[in-house]
């Protein structure tokens, strides 16, 4: 038997259920939400208007042909502008076939490639799942809205994220319970309107006007929800919240301290109503569906296709993203694309000391919240202090050349850190490199620049990066990444992985010191003399600044005897004026077997939080050593403080 509470819907065997509203159909056909005098009109206001401007948060989700569907899409709004402004492929559903005719409609006016179709969300089945589904104000019209909310969660891929937007219990109430008591009072229609358009003056196209008045005042059924009531429901379909407008996106440490500044919406509603300023009550919360196999690995939702570096950080991206082993870490990025909860200015204070850091993902921090870094707590220990991160996860040295020439060059500063890591002498040699597809899982090659050295002299090559993925892994050529994919490495890694290995490595490396990267045992070594020319030229750059060069390594460099021919390379650097060279390794030493904490095994290689102090620590240390930071500095106030060389 087949139940239906809206209409004569078929479809799917078994039951069907519909929470549709027939109420809310009927009353929307006459005028659509958010729907303005004409198309070209529409067309305009979505040509002006970035939609990732109004959603910053979904900017590293809106990626050119990224699978995204709008359910109760309305006339379009959203759906029409992320295709025009973002290239996604876009799908819009409503039941309301007025609003999906101008949907249409516009889309034909935009030249763009978006589907619309006029269907109950409850009966609506995709042909294939969605990396981003959105639905802004209309699962709450619906008569059961956790149901609404389960079945939105269900037209989601593996990894992929809902993006819903509720009237909330709390911040809606006062709202509604003005336009009541006008009601009660003997307010006509009229009234109601005129005091609508006071508190809501920003609109200026009276069918747009008429068509919020109409939704917000007038509609015949609405639902208000707390993010408290929401969790559960999308944590039972598989959905890990990941941000929320309750706090402003800000990182969640607490869901205690998310329900304590919710419950605080209905003052600042109020506060509102007094200042004679529009307040709906309106939240949003981005979501992401955790399960299958590919929840561990990084896919680097923060980054987007650069044509010179190959990718580069999304400006003004805040998440809090998975940590190998367990728990989350907080990744933010400025207004400049640069991996920092501060803004710089371009030109520095006299009274201040600052450092470009370039680097990969040792430095830059990967998996460690930004406050934890090397470069923040710097910062936060020494007074008058900049420290400007731009170590780009995943980068060679290469690329973080043209990092500093491109952006570091545009900040005033006193000192060049940079850290190659050690395997970064392969890196340089290459095009590509391996990186996880963000929708799939699937390990594919990504572009980059690369430099040739060419007579003594370094040529760019593969500039402009190609936009995209380079195919899947199992159709590379050999030399087209650094990663090892031959016989031999895969063993290598069985072997590893089998009991009582790191005892018998203890042993032979004793005996033998193990050398992962051959390449710096010959100066002459086309990867060397490579390496060698890239930092001539990140001198070159740099002018009379000095730079501080600190090879990083990973942690079997602490736990076993390993060749030390890189320190032997890179210390000979020092013969060129305006360079020093920093040797991690004596710092770690000095800790013995607590070296190991500082990385993060055995879930990941990189630097761990307590990493990240030693070699904070270490630089602090090294720097003042080298006399690079004075020991006298300013501390912001106008006042100079005297540092004692080695305190904190």
């Amino acid at each position: 038997m087949k139940f239906t509470l809206f209409g004569e819907h078929q479809g799917g065997e078994g039951n069907v259920v519909t929470f549709a509203n027939p109420e809310v159909l009927a009353f929307y056909r006459t005028l659509p939400f958010n729907f303005r005098e004409s198309v070209t009109s529409s067309a305009e206001a979505i040509r002006s208007r970035d939609p990732r401007l109004a959603y910053p948060i979904l900017r590293p989700l809106l990626q050119p042909k990224a699978r995204v569907l709008d359910v109760g899409c309305g006339a379009g709004w959203f759906a029409n502008s992320v295709s025009h402004h973002c290239g996604c492929q876009v799908t819009g559903i409503d039941f309301n076939p007025v609003a999906v005719e101008r949907a249409k409609e516009v889309a034909e006016a935009l030249g763009l490639s978006a589907k619309f179709q006029a269907t109950d969300l409850f009966l609506y089945a995709p042909p294939e799942p969605f990396d981003l589904v959105v639905s802004l104000g209309v699962l709450h019209h619906t008569d059961n809205c956790a149901a609404a909310l389960r079945h939105v969660c269900e037209f989601v891929k593996a990894e992929g994220h809902i993006f819903v937007g509720l009237y909330h219990k709390y911040g809606r109430q006062p709202f509604l319970h003005h336009f009541r008591e006008m009601r009660q009072s003997g307010a006509s229609e009229g009234a109601l309107f005129a005091r609508y358009k006071e508190l809501h003056s920003g609109l200026d196209d009276d069918t747009l006007l008429l068509s919020w008045f109409r939704d917000q005042v007038l509609h015949p059924h609405e639902t208000q929800h707390t993010l408290a009531e929401v969790l559960p429901v999308i944590m039972d379909a598989g959905m890990k919240l990941m941000s929320t407008s309750i706090n402003n996106f800000a990182a969640i440490t607490s869901f205690e301290d998310l329900y304590a500044e919710e419950r605080k919406l209905r003052d600042v509603a109020e506060q509102r109503l007094e200042r004679n300023q529009y307040f709906p009550g309106f939240f949003v919360f981005l979501a992401r569906q955790g399960g299958g196999a590919t929840s561990s690995l990084d896919t680097k939702p923060y980054v987007e296709h650069d044509p010179l570096i190959g990718y580069r950080y999304i400006p003004n991206v805040d998440l809090m993203l998975p940590r190998p082993g367990g728990g989350t870490y907080h990744f933010r990025s400025n207004s400049h694309g640069i991996r920092s909860s501060r803004e710089y200015a371009f030109k520095k204070s006299p009274k201040i000391t600052r450092i470009i850091l370039c680097g990969d993902s040792m430095s830059a921090g990967q998996f460690v919240s930004n406050e934890h870094r090397m470069s923040e707590q710097m910062e936060r220990r020494v007074p008058g202090l900049e420290v400007i991160n731009l170590s780009l996860e995943g980068s060679g040295t290469d690329q973080q050349l043209l990092l500093y020439e491109n952006v570091g060059l545009q900040y005033e500063h006193d000192i060049v850190i940079l850290m190659p890591f050690l395997s970064n002498i392969r890196r340089n040699m290459v095009a590509a490199r391996e990186g996880v597809d963000a929708k799939t899982g699937a390990k594919v090659l990504r572009g980059k620049p690369r430099f040739e050295l060419v007579s003594g002299r370094l040529e760019l090559r593969n500039v402009p990066v190609p936009f995209g993925d380079g195919g899947a892994v199992e159709g590379r050529q050999p030399a087209a990444t650094d990663t090892p994919n031959t016989f031999l490495s895969r063993q290598k890694t069985r072997l590893s992985a089998l009991p009582g290995m790191p005892f018998i490595k203890q042993i032979a490396y004793f005996l033998i010191p193990w050398e992962p990267f051959s390449e710096f045992r010959d100066p002459n070594s086309p990867e060397w003399r490579l390496m060698e020319a890239i930092i001539c030229r990140f001198k070159q750059s740099a002018g009379d600044r000095p730079i501080v060069i600190v090879p990083t390594f990973y942690d079997n460099y602490v736990r076993y005897r390993m060749s030390r021919r890189y320190w032997q390379r890179f210390e000979t650097l020092e013969q060129m004026p305006g360079i020093h060279v920093i040797d991690l390794m004596a710092h770690f030493r000095k800790l013995g077997a607590e070296a190991v904490r500082c990385f993060q095994v055995p879930y990941d290689m990189h630097f761990s939080i307590y990493g990240h102090l030693v070699v904070a620590d270490a630089l602090e240390a090294e720097l003042r050593r080298l006399q690079l930071l004075p020991l006298s500095v300013g501390d912001g106030t106008g006042t100079r403080s005297t540092v004692i060389q080695g305190s904190r």
